[in-house]
């Protein structure tokens, strides 16, 4: 049976309020249901990217996009092929958000990349993040609680998630028929909402894709 996980972003049970705060129901309702519960800030994330270079999220002072992707994954193939995550990094890049694209498939695993490989090979698909980590061990996947590949997260500059989920209205039927580049791209909006301080026109929404390969 496959490990039960929920993600909250928080500090353990020690900084909730038990009269006010409904994430500490939420968890109690988890634990008795034998979920395994992982916490964390966004803020307090750090890691070494598949350069040897150590990337503290509490240092960037911008936006940041996580993508989750599997380069053999039909989905994010689909999505590659037709340029259009290519064309969602560079608009968010031009808006100086921070991408981070993260592989959380495990060593053996379909989509799973040497560290030295990465930058190389997502290249070669047009794509330049500005880090990549190979999270082979799925520590930083199952703190999110990624689900599929592609899965995306937005942090606003105070590391809050402020957005989580697909990459566009095209999931279902309508990622092999559609024009990827004509639909509704979620990161966009939200972007551009952030940019102009509008309030978000959407903060979650289904992810659709393949689902992420852990161990």
């Amino acid at each position: 049976m496959a490990e039960k996980i929920l993600a909250i972003q928080g500090n353990s049970f020690k900084n909730l309020n038990i009269i006010t705060d409904t994430t500490y129901l939420l968890a109690l309702e988890a634990q008795r249901r034998s979920y395994k519960i992982y916490w964390y800030e966004t803020k307090d994330i750090n890691f070494i990217n598949s350069e040897g270079k150590e990337v503290d999220l509490s240092q960037i002072d911008s936006e940041i996009i996580f993508e989750w992707s599997n380069l053999e994954c039909p989905y994010v193939k689909r999505h590659y092929g037709s340029n259009n995550m290519q064309t969602t990094q560079k608009f968010a890049k031009s808006k100086n958000v921070i991408w981070i694209t993260v592989i959380s498939s495990a060593e053996g695993k379909q989509g799973y990349i040497q560290p030295n490989d990465a930058v190389n090979t997502f290249a070669s698909f047009g794509s330049f993040p500005d880090h990549i980590l190979v999270d082979e061990n799925g520590d930083l996947g199952k703190k999110f609680n990624a689900k599929t590949t592609p899965h995306i997260f937005i942090a606003d500059k105070n590391k809050n998630i402020v957005y989580q989920g697909a990459i566009d209205d095209a999931g279902g039927s309508r990622v092999w028929t559609t024009d990827l580049n004509q639909s509704t791209n979620f990161v966009k909006k939200v972007i551009n909402d952030i940019k102009s301080n509008k309030p978000l026109s959407v903060s979650k929404t289904r992810p659709y894709g393949c689902s992420v390969k852990y161990g």
